[in-house]
């Protein structure tokens, strides 16, 4: 099994990972990353200037590497989800996550069975019409990661709702935000 298809157990198990976020839009230091023996990387599409065949590209990158890679997308919002994870993105870091509900929407639109995101097995995370259609949304289910971002001090109210949301693999406390 490889690093990324086994990232969202290692996460869930509870074990230590260690990662960076990416503010610099290019696959090379997607590449020089995997070489350090990072657990993995999340591109900060919420704070840096990446746009989508950027995304792409270091999503590219991450495969040939065999390295983890999450999004940190710009908004709670399925298009900004369902783009990045059908790019193949590991997984989801989701900001401003305040509410149960947000927690909802925001597993709903990283899932298939059971949730909301959009379907195309043609795309790189389908390999591109390979996968079988059954399998390939049955190993996206279970390979995401979805993380989302406390950063809000009505999130401190939830934080036991939010975090038992099903799908959601762990948070991610934005001390500074806070």
């Amino acid at each position: 099994m490889t690093k990324r298809a086994s990232f969202a157990g290692l996460i869930r198990s509870g074990a230590p990972a260690t990662g960076t976020f990416l503010k610099t839009p290019a696959h090379q230091t997607v590449e020089l990353i995997a070489q350090t023996g990072l657990d993995f990387a999340v591109l900060d599409a919420e704070h840096a200037p990446f746009d989508p065949s950027q995304i792409d590209t270091c999503m590219l990158a991450s495969q040939v590497a065999d390295l983890p890679v999450l999004v940190r997308v710009p908004r709670n919002a399925p298009d900004t989800i369902l783009s990045a994870l059908d790019m193949g993105a590991t997984g989801i870091f989701v900001p401003h996550v305040a509410y149960p509900d947000d927690a909802q929407r925001a597993a709903a639109a990283a899932r298939y069975i059971g949730g909301k995101r959009g379907f195309s097995p043609s795309t790189r995370a389908g390999g591109y019409g390979t996968r079988g259609l059954r399998p390939y949304m049955e190993a996206a289910d279970k390979e995401v990661c979805l993380i989302l971002q406390i950063e809000d001090t009505e999130a401190l109210d939830h934080l036991d709702a939010i975090a038992s949301v099903e799908g959601v693999a762990g948070l991610f406390v934005g001390r500074a935000d806070l």
